[in-house]
């Protein structure tokens, strides 16, 4: 009967361990993230001319990328390689503008 008692709670004792290593290992997924999100975040300021306004997050082949919306139609290739959305489309819609001296 000891014996049976001591099987048992081993058995539970290792169901503990399991469920404590799945959450650490969770955990340090959780921070690999967000560390790499810390670190995309800081990258802003690699634009030290934009404002921050002006920034976007956008998309290359589903990778993140800091796109300053004032000089995104001055670096067609860029623009053309991010992901198609909304801003994307009205930026690639205004490369083409042209402005007379008489529309003012």
């Amino acid at each position: 009967m000891w014996a049976m008692a001591a099987a048992s709670e081993f058995k539970n004792s290792k169901m503990e361990i399991k469920k404590i290593i799945d959450e650490n290992n969770k955990l340090q997924e959780d921070n690999k993230k967000l560390q790499e999100e810390l670190e995309f975040y800081k990258g802003i300021s690699s634009f030290p001319n934009a404002l921050v306004g002006n920034m976007f997050v956008k998309y290359i082949d589903g990778k993140k990328v800091w796109v300053d919306s004032q000089n995104i139609t001055h670096d067609r290739e860029l623009l053309h390689k991010l992901d198609t959305d909304n801003d994307v489309s009205q930026w690639i819609d205004d490369i083409d503008i042209k402005f007379k001296d008489n529309d003012w």
